[in-house]
């Protein structure tokens, strides 16, 4: 069902630039609204993740919305959280072993605002669980010890995470 497929596109397509005209006018009519930022820098960070020509443009315009977002609001750890994301994604995507260092940076501060904050915990050990496999470096023990609190804390991915990556066969 091709058209469907393509009807279905054309409605998401349709409904994100809405939400990034209805963004960009908040910011606009108040450039203190967080949450217009903050729902901005979420779509460019999926738009990244969907177009392979644009990442880095994306990207750069989720980098920035994020950074005012953090300007207006520093003690959020679900914004750090997805900013840590943006970092993970970025550095999967180009190779480029500073972001996970970053994408761990902003975990961490995630972590230290929410102790309880199990997605973080879970993003943080697949940016170690990243390094690991894309740097040969020796991140699989924090990586597991990550995934392990994660679940400890109620994340279903993270204990498949560490079912897959830690368990000893």
């Amino acid at each position: 069902f091709p058209s469907h497929d393509t009807r279905s596109y054309n409605l998401l397509q349709y409904n994100l630039e809405q939400s990034m005209k209805a963004c960009k006018k908040a910011i606009e009519l108040n450039p203190s609204f967080m949450d217009a930022y903050f729902h901005l820098a979420c779509i460019y960070q999926a738009l990244g993740t969907k177009f392979n020509k644009s990442k880095q443009y994306y990207y750069s315009l989720a980098f920035t919305n994020y950074n005012n977002v953090l300007a207006l609001e520093t003690n959020s750890p679900g914004v750090y959280n997805n900013v840590g994301m943006l970092y993970s994604e970025y550095g999967y995507d180009f190779n480029d072993y500073n972001s996970y260092l970053n994408a761990i940076r902003c975990f961490n501060s995630s972590i230290s605002l929410d102790p309880e904050n199990s997605s973080a915990y879970l993003n943080r050990g697949i940016a170690y669980l990243n390094i690991g496999y894309q740097f040969r470096q020796p991140t699989l023990p924090s990586a597991c010890n990550d995934f392990y609190t994660s679940c400890s804390l109620g994340e279903p991915k993270a204990c498949t995470q560490y079912n897959r990556a830690c368990r000893r066969k």
